[in-house]
């Protein structure tokens, strides 16, 4: 289980239910369960997805050259992640 806040530099903190500011411009949050009966995870809240042979959920948002000089035809896949990083984009 998590939650993530998070405030930019030089941003004011503010609460006001006027304009529905609540002092910090990124919220997240994650609950997740892993082995629960015949399912592996379980994710409520924002999570990542990395699974498939696809280009977009296959990478898992890496860009670039990886370490191997040949690379294999099957990519692994990790399956559902809880999103805990604070970059307000690249999750679900």
């Amino acid at each position: 289980m998590g939650v993530t806040l998070e405030k930019d530099a030089g941003e004011q903190f503010i609460w006001d239910r006027k304009t529905k500011r609540y002092g910090f411009n990124f919220f997240s949050y994650h609950f997740t369960r892993y082995h629960v009966g015949k399912w592996k995870t379980i994710t409520i809240g924002d999570f990542q997805a990395s699974f498939g042979q696809g280009l977009i959920f296959g990478a898992g948002y890496a860009l670039g050259k990886g370490a191997e000089t040949v690379p294999t035809v099957r990519r692994s896949s990790i399956g559902i992640l809880p999103y805990t990083a604070a970059l307000e984009f690249g999750f679900f």
